[in-house]
């Protein structure tokens, strides 16, 4: 399989799957620990709820999705803004991951999602 298409796969994978995390996280209430504590997921969605990212790397991962399926250095541009958007998942999971758990978000929800 052609590397951009296995790019754009992974990116609407992880689209999908951020926005059904989403939309549990603010059924159920678990709203993100890592900065602030918070006691409502849907009070700032813009900052992400325990199990899902923020709006800034899904936005990154959605030009990052529109650039691979543009020919030559654009597509390299889009392999970097992949990893960046890695970088930016990576240190959300390990902020979650070690954040005190509330009554609202049990520890064992936030080391799951951190995991993940």
């Amino acid at each position: 399989m052609d590397p951009a298409k296995r790019l754009r796969s992974f990116v609407v994978g992880v689209l999908v799957l951020n926005l059904a995390a989403a939309a549990v996280a603010i059924a159920v209430n678990w709203p993100s620990q890592f900065g602030q504590v918070r006691t409502d997921a849907s009070e700032n969605l813009l900052a992400g709820t325990a199990i899902s990212a923020p709006v800034l790397p899904v936005a990154l991962l959605l030009v990052t999705l529109l650039l691979a399926s543009r020919p030559g250095a654009w597509g390299w541009v889009a392999i970097g803004a992949a990893y960046l958007t890695a970088v930016l998942f990576f240190i959300g999971a390990a902020g979650e991951f070690v954040a005190e758990g509330t009554a609202d978000t049990p520890q064992s929800v936030l080391v799951t999602a951190g995991v993940a």
